[in-house]
């Protein structure tokens, strides 16, 4: 007796989980679509099984046999695609290695068709054999390269793997923990000015350029990470904890307002008093029709005391940018249990659902600046200059049209932050250059797109931050730059002079570690703050 479940039957179950899924993101309800899209996959493959075995005819008697067979077929098809990526193909395109694992699912079919078809002839046996010869001589196919060019390539590729899921960190291994403070100053060359910091912890510091702490804010909640902050002429601090609220405090660091915004990165303040900020939300977006869950930046304005003006979405504006290299990935990632878990019981206690969950972090946009003037080739006063670091891409938002403008960076910068329009029209910024594993301040003329001054670019890997890391050009020319994960700060003169340099003094000597600077930006203050500080 063959099984009888009817194929039309089995199917129903998947095809209504998929059109819940769906409609779950038309609704934009992230838990909900990833909750159907698991059960899709995981029926479907039940429902496949089903459907093969009634194709094959495979009775209830040998269909225990049937699914032994399915799950050695299985291994070995997991074994095979291990062997592809990491001996036989390592440096390939992801597109030739997908053409050649989808050839090696083919086989896999065929190998179970003929194990169970014609489990006693001589045709199974051979075309196993091969299969398990394909997979167990692979190691020693890579050898040919040589076992040095083997624990090279891991090495590197480990690295790169640790530096793309490592988060961002308030303590960093440095060499150098004997320096502390300023340990260059050149008054004369220098900008003279108030250097204000955050270091991923509760507070923002005020120093002077002899290294004097003169003034804190702090959060009033103590697991806060307040990394940016700007100050206003009577002593006001405009500033957010990442990820939890933005606010403002007073000199004496008492709240003024709040709101729970869950802002990360940038903010900036417009001339009306307006202020632009990066902020992000759990959410369901759509690649060409497909819909997949993603950490979704976009910018929040809010007024002067912090009530919610309107919103702008980014992602419309930089969907063409991406490829299902991104977005397969976290289909893949979601299908696993143990993450599945995770977001339930996020959701059960009230938490974020994505919580800078690196996978879904697809966007993580680094800058915003408003364009108080027009620019010729880039963008319209009103325009919003933009960083969106895993896309390696600068760009002018037209919030009108919803879409960019002038866009940059791909092939030319990697992980970069901070980029800012200068007085000449030209674009500062802070390449990371992840991908070289040195880091480079660049000035770009954003008309024709051409690199106009370079500092770092003979490639010396002492200047180097894999993430965060920010420069600003002072009214002397001079260029201040934060070396974040090195928790040092340093002011250059165009002809590449360190004139001041500084520490982060917060030191583990025990462990090599020194506490990270975010950012840091040079201020004049108004007299109303001087007088709080004398």
């Amino acid at each position: 007796m063959t099984m009888s479940l009817p194929v039309y039957k089995s199917i129903i179950l998947p095809i209504a989980l998929a059109a819940l899924a769906y409609i779950s993101a038309l609704l934009n309800w992230p838990l909900t679509f990833i909750v159907c899209f698991v059960l899709t996959f995981y029926t479907s493959i039940i429902v496949g099984w089903l459907v093969c075995c009634r194709a094959m005819k495979i009775n209830r008697r040998k269909s225990p046999f049937a699914l032994v067979i399915a799950i050695g077929c299985l291994l070995l098809f997991i074994f095979g695609r291990r062997a592809i990526n990491r001996y036989y193909m390592p440096h390939s395109l992801s597109e030739i290695r997908v053409a050649c694992k989808i050839i090696l699912l083919i086989a896999t079919v065929i190998l179970f068709w003929l194990l169970v078809k014609r489990s006693k002839k001589t045709m199974p046996i051979v075309c196993s054999v091969l299969y398990l010869l394909f997979i167990v001589i692979a190691p020693f196919v890579a050898m040919t390269k040589g076992p040095s060019a083997i624990k090279e390539d891991n090495a590197e590729k480990s690295l790169i793997e640790v530096l793309r899921t490592l988060p961002y960190v308030g303590w960093a291994p440095v060499k150098n923990t004997e320096d502390v403070s300023v340990t260059v100053y050149d008054p004369d060359l220098a900008f003279n000015g108030y250097n204000l910091y955050g270091a991923r912890d509760p507070y923002m510091y005020l120093i002077d350029m002899e290294g004097n702490l003169l003034h804190t804010w702090r959060s009033d909640l103590k697991d806060d990470l307040v990394v940016l902050g700007q100050m206003l002429d009577n002593g006001d601090l405009l500033t957010f904890a990442i990820d939890k609220r933005f606010m403002k405090l007073d000199w004496d660091s008492n709240v003024l307002w709040e709101n729970n915004l869950r802002a990360h990165h940038d903010f900036y303040v417009a001339e009306n008093g307006d202020i632009y900020t990066l902020a992000r939300k759990d959410s369901v977006v759509f690649y060409k029709g497909m819909p997949f869950p993603i950490l979704e930046d976009f910018i929040a304005v809010l007024s002067p005391e912090g009530r919610l003006l309107k919103t702008f979405n980014i992602y419309k504006s930089v969907e063409d940018e991406y490829s299902l290299r991104e977005i397969v990935p976290i289909y893949k990632k979601i299908l696993k249990p143990k993450n599945l878990i995770q977001l339930i019981s996020r959701k059960i206690t009230g938490d974020h659902l994505f919580k800078r969950d690196r996978f879904l972090d697809i966007m993580h946009t680094n800058t915003v600046e408003l364009l108080n003037r027009d620019i010729p080739g880039v963008g319209d006063k009103g325009g919003i200059l933009l960083s969106i670091r895993e896309i390696d891409l600068i760009g002018v938002l037209d919030t009108d049209k919803n879409q960019l403008v002038w866009k940059w960076g791909p092939g030319h910068i990697s992980k970069q932050h901070r980029p800012t329009v200068l007085d000449n029209n030209n674009i500062l910024l802070f390449d990371n250059g992840r991908n070289k594993g040195f880091s480079r301040i660049l000035e770009i003329d954003p008309a024709d797109k051409k690199i106009v001054w370079n500092y770092n670019s003979d490639g010396s890997k002492d200047f180097y931050t894999s993430k965060s890391g920010s420069c600003q050009q002072l009214p002397n020319n001079n260029i201040l730059i934060s070396q974040s994960h090195a928790g040092r700060v340093f002011e250059l003169t165009r002809d590449g002079k360190v004139v001041w340099e500084y520490y982060n003094p917060h030191v583990n000597e025990e462990t090599s570690k020194r506490e990270v600077i975010y950012v840091m930006e040079r201020l004049a203050l108004p007299e109303k703050v001087l007088e709080k500080i004398q």
